[in-house]
């Protein structure tokens, strides 16, 4: 590309250029947006704490009300793991019972 815009300036005398150069310098410069300190802040119309207060509050209600189903299901679980072993204990403790009665009543 460099090359291209070389061979075309070659056909434009010296002075023209740099004229047409600095014009164009000088468009740009004053096209340009003049930027201040302040033009990307931003400043609300309302000033008011409700609505991030409400959403916070919200969130942690909803993350502790997660929190404690996460912990009431997983106990619900202990306990049926628990009560299910039992269950099978008491089974075989009454099988076991059972079989002890019945040998018991044969060495009678």
């Amino acid at each position: 590309m460099s090359d291209y815009l070389s061979e075309l300036t070659k056909e434009v005398p010296k002075e023209l250029y740099d004229k047409y150069s600095r014009e164009i310098d000088d468009l740009v410069l004053e096209s340009r947006t003049k930027i201040k300190g302040n033009v990307h802040a931003f400043t609300p119309k309302k000033n008011s704490l409700l609505i991030p207060l409400i959403i916070n509050i919200s969130a942690v209600v909803i993350i502790f009300t997660g929190l404690l189903l996460i912990d009431f299901f997983f106990n619900l679980q202990e306990q049926n793991i628990i009560s299910n072993y039992t269950v099978l204990n008491t089974v075989e403790g009454r099988i076991l019972l059972e079989y002890k009665q019945q040998t018991e009543e044969k060495l009678r």
